[in-house]
């Protein structure tokens, strides 16, 4: 049986989530795919393009990738 990492980001400001199991290297470049527009910010934590939309930019939404 070959071992599975359940692995998530959620959004700390609506806590939307992308989240699933993944078996390989080939399943984490998805999940960095479906988080390539996330951000994080020592304020607000991780935040999804949703939220990005919503929050004041002068208030340190830095994008770190």
């Amino acid at each position: 049986m070959n071992p599975v990492i359940w692995i998530e980001i959620h959004c700390d400001n609506c806590g939307d989530v992308i989240g699933r199991n993944y078996h390989n290297a080939k399943s984490i470049s998805k999940l960095k795919e479906a988080a390539k527009y996330w951000i994080y910010s020592q304020k607000y934590g991780n935040i999804c393009p949703k939220c990005q939309r919503l929050l004041p930019r002068n208030e340190g939404l830095n994008e770190i990738n």
